[in-house]
């Protein structure tokens, strides 16, 4: 999402988007630390020395985004771009602020067990974590709650995929983007009125669909549209522009503009 924002600001895009989020995620699950660090909130991380295998990629800017929200400067941390665990890094990191450096040396994971990092931030536990006796833990012990407080006081809830449409497609045929999102819209509705009958899956699923209906209201989960995440789109947008990502402060409307006209018939 945050790639396809940076291309529309620079009027490059080969895709038109279409406001359908497959992919959302909460962030504060993605810091760890070592079990023995002694820290325990992200206050303690101003000044730190921090991981992270990719700088533009969405998730990694709203991780980023939850420092400022408890006070710490993203610029006052000492950042590190490299491989968790020796993976390849398949896609360009563009140029990095001053405040982060690219890491080609040793893994983030083996700067961290090392003590040449305090914390790293990734999408997905790195190894060793689920290991017996793991010399590693999240930052934040009760992230569910975390999360949970977060959206109650921005009500975002972080979108970081939307699906795409060809431009070269959209220009031909430009009902192919209204007939899409009310496809994949209905999809996501059937879902949404079924997911209780998910429940066998795992001994307690139901009490979490349960407490994610009593936060989140049957209906606003995870809508589809512009309208209802206009918030998180320009929270989005304004985040890429802040974090140094883009150029210039990108509004959500405008990400989203020639899909909004097809909508209408405006095309």
């Amino acid at each position: 999402f945050g790639r396809y924002l940076n291309a529309i600001g620079q009027g490059r895009s080969s895709f038109v988007g279409i406001p359908a989020f497959p992919g959302r995620a909460f962030r504060h699950r993605c810091f760890f630390v070592r079990r023995d660090s002694g820290l325990t909130s992200f206050e303690q991380l101003a000044g730190k020395r921090i991981g992270c295998n990719e700088w533009p990629a969405t998730g990694h800017i709203w991780s980023r985004a939850i420092l400022p929200h408890h006070g710490v400067p993203i610029e006052s941390i000492k950042w590190s771009v490299g491989t968790i665990d020796g993976a390849v890094l398949k896609r360009s990191q563009g140029d990095l602020p001053p405040h982060a450096q690219p890491a080609t040396d040793q893994t983030l994971l083996a700067m961290l067990l090392d003590g040449e990092l305090d914390a790293l931030m990734c999408a997905h536990p790195p190894k060793l974590f689920y290991a017996k006796d793991s010399p590693l833990v999240r930052l934040l012990g009760d992230y569910r709650s975390a999360e949970m407080e977060y959206y109650r006081q921005t009500g975002i809830y972080p979108p970081i995929h939307i699906v795409g449409l060809r431009r070269e497609v959209h220009e031909s045929h430009s009902w192919v983007a209204r007939s899409l999102f009310n496809a994949l819209d209905q999809s996501r509705r059937k879902w949404q009125q079924e997911r209780k009958r998910m429940a066998d899956s795992t001994p307690w699923l139901l009490a979490e669909v349960e407490d994610s209906i009593a936060l989140f209201g049957e209906e606003c989960w995870a809508p589809y549209g512009l309208e209802p995440n206009l918030k998180a789109i320009q929270a989005l947008c304004d985040e890429q522009f802040a974090q140094g990502l883009s150029q210039r402060r990108l509004d959500a409307r405008t990400a989203f503009a020639e899909f909004a006209a097809s909508m209408t018939g405006r095309d």
